[in-house]
């Protein structure tokens, strides 16, 4: 058939229809990799091309379980919290199980299961919201979003939970097989399983028709509200896998886990061509839109830090001035909320205005008065700092308030002209202290 609509056919008209049949997308990508394969010398190794492929897992499964809800002519905002609840009682369910002695397979098997039976039922309370009680999507998920984030934080007293069995993070976290990282094949799993699931099963169809015209499947004998929740459970149950990978990589539960899931899965969906209004989509354009961000995502870090394979350096350039860079605080691998008052410091002297972004440690702020003092320009609201950049900040007396803030003051005052006064320093002090390595350590 192909050669039939290309017989005939100028260079332009073919490219033309290849354009068409392929989308935007496959030459973005294209063009990203390019431009970052010029800009960088490390872009195309091993190393880094294994890690996006590794790092963009995540996102993909998550994108995926936004598709199957979108298809419906749904939202849902609380694939964040999903992530967070399931690592959450996975890893609490792992350590109240687990001895400490042998594998610990049957805690590890016992987590997985109650975890992705937490999401299960998080994804059936939304659909049940969407299609029996006839709450818009975006009002329901929103609102399980918040009251789930408050429930883990009340659970886990905003503390990681660590001591999950060894075997459990060895294997689905940093294991391998022919080569690959386990991660990888299990996401590979899961994308032809919903690629068939999609397109080739009745319910599949199903959500096509009721994302694409509700009204006419329910006259066509379609059951809509029993499939409006399955689709919301499946979708739950996804982002649950993608939660236990990410709990096995971190080696701890986290409750604050899947703060920019939610806006960079729909992102991807967007992207990979996913209606807003239900009824249109395909898997591996969702794909390639997630690994699309994720490949953006590299290519921008990959200009700053240089990772030689198995090399514990780090290469740093030095240009004319620092320039103005904007962050937000996450769990591994994403920016450490430790560093946090380092980085505003650094931004206050930077060429122009950053926005850090602090999503762990909502008030984590009690450095900012004290870097205003010595002529920071930095203003609040709520969990994000503003800082527009000085050409020089001006010696004060400041006040430490924890072992991170009175780095960042330290770190202020060098920069400064003239003296500064650091009082409480016991914070300073306690870092000096001597502690006992843990056994694992």
């Amino acid at each position: 058939m192909s050669h039939e609509l290309l017989k005939g056919k100028n260079l332009k008209e073919y490219f033309s229809i290849l354009f068409v049949r392929a989308g935007v997308l496959p030459w973005f990508l294209g063009i990203a990799l390019i431009t970052f394969t010029f800009a960088s010398n490390n872009f195309l190794t091993p190393t880094n091309l294994a890690a996006i492929a590794r790092h963009s897992t995540d996102l993909i499964l998550v994108a995926m379980a936004q598709m199957i809800v979108m298809l419906t002519a749904g939202l849902d905002f609380s694939v964040g919290v999903i992530l967070a609840m399931t690592s959450v009682v996975a890893s609490m369910t792992m350590v109240a199980l687990w001895s400490g002695y042998g594998n610990g397979w049957e805690a590890i098997a016992i987590g997985c299961l109650t975890g992705l039976f937490v999401a299960a039922c998080i994804g059936l309370v939304n659909g049940i919201g969407v299609a029996f009680f006839r709450v818009p999507p975006f009002i329901m998920t929103l609102g399980m979003s918040s009251i789930i984030f408050g429930l883990a934080l009340t659970i886990t007293g905003g503390i990681p939970i660590y001591g999950a069995p060894e075997s459990f993070t060895n294997i689905f976290g940093y294991g391998t097989f022919l080569g690959v990282s386990i991660t990888i094949w299990i996401t590979l799993l899961c994308i032809s399983f919903i690629f068939i699931f999609i397109n080739f099963t009745k319910v599949g169809r199903y959500f096509y028709a009721i994302g694409g015209n509700l009204r006419a499947a329910e006259l066509s004998g379609i059951n809509t509200r029993v499939y409006i929740v399955g689709a919301y459970v499946l979708s739950a149950l996804i982002t649950g896998i993608a939660a236990l990978l990410i709990t096995a990589r971190l080696e701890t539960g986290e409750p604050n886990i899947g703060a920019n899931y939610p806006l960079l899965s729909i992102a991807a969906c967007a992207i990979g061509g996913v209606s807003l209004l239900g009824g249109v989509g395909r898997v591996q354009n969702v794909v390639l839109g997630a690994f699309f961000i994720i490949l953006i995502q590299n290519g921008k870090s990959t200009q700053i830090i240089v990772n030689g394979g198995g090399s514990s350096t780090i290469t740093i350039k030095q240009n004319d001035c620092i320039r103005s860079t904007d962050i937000t605080t996450d769990v591994h691998p994403g920016f450490p909320t430790d560093l946090q008052a380092q980085w505003i410091a650094l931004m206050s002297v930077a060429d122009g205005t950053s926005v850090v972004t602090e999503t762990i440690y909502l008030d984590r702020f009690s450095h900012v008065p004290e870097l205003v003092r010595l002529g920071a320009n930095i203003s609040l609201e709520n969990n994000i700092a503003i800082i527009r950049g000085q050409k020089s900040l001006t010696g004060a007396q400041v006040m430490s308030t924890d072992i991170r803030a009175s780095a960042s003051l330290v770190i202020a005052a060098l920069i400064a002209d003239g003296r500064s006064d650091i009082s409480r320093i016991y914070h300073i002090d306690s870092c000096l202290l001597y502690t006992s390595p843990s056994p694992r350590d």
